[in-house]
Formats: structure tokens, C-alpha cells, sequence
């Protein structure tokens, strides 16, 4: 009756559009009991004698789906040891393989290849388990022990894939501040607008005689703003194609540099472009904020420079 009333449930969504909790309740814990009801496409499972703690803790988190998306900065940063540079490039991983380990999985469910869906979502669970993402957690683990029945797999990776897109906005909507967090209320963490290891890096190969640091940083500001120019008339000019190219070059040129945040900026418009949402006021406003992060930049690096 459960499994009856999910599916139909289910199915309306997908004409009307959002997403109702729903937790099945069963007499006692059996092995796959969990799996079987996450794959009919119900979002957790507990099972009697009930937990009156664990259940509204579970009814709460699912019915506070923006808490779940909304990144704790404290709690992340502190799993990863304040590393900013570590959240960039978990970062980048998660929206770099997302695509391809959904699209593995798909075509693992629609072929039976049971193993290859369980490599997929093992692959995925590791990418995103440090982001606190709990829902999509416990669907990827879900999916590793999905065994020969394909039932209601469909409607699991629908969920995954809603679930992993909120993540997406949410990491994009993310950004620690540079005053400081204080996670613990113990340990002030600062973030530089400018990596130092990688700053370090290029002072080495400076003296090694590879390159010149100062022509390098003198052709950065000039070719940015340059850069920074053609995507403001693109934005105008609705021209997309020349916009996600524009922000994708620099982009890897503040890389380079160590310029992490202003790399993020451009990558966000960049996939703003690639989707087509890159014209208009959004797009406008993202290369504002752009053009501000790098003046900033070009500022600190005078300001070393000269000290």
C-alpha cells in the first residue's frame, strides 16, 4: 500500500511539480528494507520500536529542505582543516564528475549493469560527502546495494539529480568570508585573496631564470581588462559564446596566479553562459562583481610588489 501510494504520489510530482517527504515506517529492520524504499522513490525509512528522538530529528530535516543545502561554513570549513584551496578543488571535482557518474548510472540502470551503477555511485559519494548533503549522501550509499531489481530506480536518480543540483546552487552561493570564520569559536580562519603557495611558486621559477614575475603579473592586468571589456559588451550584445569563452580564459589565468576567488567568479559565469543564463541583469551583475575582485587583486599584487 506504501509502495502504492509513493509511486502515485511520485507521479504527480512530475506533472505538478514539487517534492512531499515521505518516510516509510516498518514493523522490524530487515536487510534491504531501506534500499527498497528509497529506490519506490520515498526520501528515508525507520522501523518500529520508533526513536520519538530520531524521527523528529528526520521529519525535521526533510521537511527543511533549505537547511540541507544551505552550507554551514564553520562546519565545512572545519572538515577540511580551514583549507580553502581543498573546498575549491573538492569543489570544482563535484561539478567536474557529477555529470559524467550521473550519466554512468543512467545508462547502468537501462542496461543492468548493476556493478558499474554501484562504481558510479560509490565515485559520488566520496565527491560529496564532505559538503554535509545528507539526502544525496544517503542515495548514493543507497545505490550501492541495489542488487538485480531496477524497480523505482528511475525515480531514485530523478531524486539524486534534484538533490545534487540544489548542492550545485548552494556551493555557488557559498563564500567564507575574508574577515574570518571562527569554527569552534576557537580558531580564526583568514582568506586570502591571493594563494600563497602558489605565489611562492612563481617566485621560485622567477629566480630559477624561467620567466619574468613582473612581465607575467604586467600582462595579466592588461590582457584582464581587456578580458573584463569584451564581456561587458557581450553581456549587452546578448553574445554568450564570447562571453563563457572571455571568463573562461581568465579564469585560468587567476588561477594561475593564485587568484582562487576570482577563478570561482568567472567559472560561475562561465557556466551562466554555457547554460544561457549569462546575458541579461545576472549576467551584468556577475561581471560587476568580477571586474571588482580584479582590481582588488591587481592592487595586493602591486602592493607586494612594491613592499
Amino acid at each position: 500500500m506504501g509502495f502504492a501510494a509513493t509511486e502515485l504520489i511520485r507521479q504527480n510530482e512530475g506533472k505538478t511539480g514539487g517534492h512531499t517527504p515521505i518516510i516509510a515506517l516498518t514493523a522490524h529492520a530487515m536487510k534491504g528494507d531501506r534500499e527498497r524504499c528509497i529506490a519506490a522513490g520515498m526520501d528515508d525509512y525507520i522501523s518500529k520500536p520508533i526513536d520519538r528522538k530520531k524521527t523528529l530529528s528526520l521529519i525535521e530535516e526533510l521537511t527543511d529542505r533549505e537547511a540541507i543545502f544551505a552550507i554551514d561554513g564553520e562546519a565545512l570549513m572545519g572538515r577540511l582543516g580551514g583549507e580553502y584551496a581543498l573546498f575549491v578543488q573538492l569543489r570544482d571535482l563535484f561539478r567536474e564528475s557529477s555529470p559524467r557518474l550521473l550519466a554512468q548510472m543512467h545508462r547502468a540502470v537501462a542496461s543492468g549493469q548493476f556493478a558499474d551503477l554501484h562504481t558510479a555511485a560509490y565515485e559520488l559519494h566520496d565527491t560529496i560527502i564532505n559538503f554535509g548533503a545528507d539526502s544525496a549522501v544517503r542515495l548514493t550509499l543507497a545505490l550501492q546495494e541495489v542488487t538485480d531489481d531496477s524497480s523505482g530506480l528511475a525515480a531514485m536518480l530523478s531524486q539524486l539529480e534534484s538533490e545534487l543540483a540544489q548542492m550545485d546552487r548552494a556551493l555557488a552561493e557559498f563564500a567564507p568570508m575574508r574577515e574570518g570564520l571562527t569554527p569552534n569559536n576557537t580558531r580564526a580562519m583568514q582568506w586570502p585573496r591571493l594563494e600563497e603557495n602558489t605565489l611562492a611558486e612563481l617566485r621560485r621559477l622567477e629566480q630559477g631564470g624561467y620567466f619574468s614575475l613582473d612581465d607575467f603579473l604586467r600582462q595579466f592586468n592588461v590582457d584582464g581588462r581587456a578580458r573584463i571589456d569584451k564581456m561587458r559588451q557581450a553581456v549587452v550584445d546578448g553574445d554568450t559564446a564570447t562571453l563563457e569563452r572571455e571568463a573562461h580564459t581568465l579564469k585560468g589565468g587567476s588561477r594561475e596566479l593564485g587568484a582562487r576567488h576570482l577563478s570561482e567568479l568567472c567559472f560561475e559565469l562561465e557556466k551562466m553562459s554555457r547554460e544561457g543564463e549569462g546575458i541579461g541583469e545576472a549576467g551584468g551583475e556577475q561581471v560587476r562583481s568580477i571586474a571588482e575582485e580584479f582590481e582588488a587583486v591587481c592592487n595586493e599584487l602591486a602592493r607586494r610588489r612594491e613592499g
